[in-house]
């Protein structure tokens, strides 16, 4: 795999990576409220 050699040195993958992360949390917080809420139900309660 290239991806170290394609990665920026300005710290891009850096940004990237975090906004990756944050997309993922919030899907992964609205995809159980929208069909089975039930962990997050739990979770909430």
């Amino acid at each position: 795999g290239g991806e170290v050699e394609t990665h920026p040195p300005h710290g891009g993958w850096g940004a990237a990576r975090r906004r990756c992360a944050r997309w993922a949390d919030a899907a992964d917080a609205v995809r159980p409220q929208e069909g089975s809420g039930a962990a997050p139900d739990a979770h909430r309660r």
